[in-house]
């Protein structure tokens, strides 16, 4: 459990998991992470889990994260109100390395080497 929201469900370490090797991913295409909460902070609804990653727990003001009954990880591919970044981010490249890293990062959580595609 995130000692920040102690009503955190079982599926905490998992939804942590995967947005630490996501983010990982991210960073490895030169995308930085996002320090908004930290630069404006509002502790009531934000709880910084890993400030170099750019990981927040945020779960109780999001719906869709607040209800999750599985594993559940809210990604920001960018800041659409930076003009230079919502450039980056809707360019075709970027979108195709995006999903790549998503891709990859879902193989990497489910360790596909230990369950192998069915054929």
């Amino acid at each position: 459990n995130d000692p920040g929201y102690p009503d955190t469900g079982k599926q905490y370490p998992d939804s942590l998991k995967f947005a630490k090797i996501f983010t990982q991913k991210m960073q490895s295409m030169g995308r930085k992470p996002c320090t908004y909460p930290e630069e404006n902070p509002d502790r009531e609804n934000y709880h910084v889990i890993d400030l170099s990653m750019g990981i927040y727990n945020s779960r109780h003001l999001l719906t869709v994260l607040r209800n999750a009954t599985m594993l559940a990880v809210l990604i920001e591919a960018g800041v659409i109100v930076d003009a230079e970044d919502e450039k980056v981010v809707s360019s075709r490249s970027f979108i195709i390395r995006f999903a790549r890293a998503l891709s990859e990062s879902i193989d990497q959580f489910f360790d596909r080497e230990a369950f192998p595609a069915r054929e």
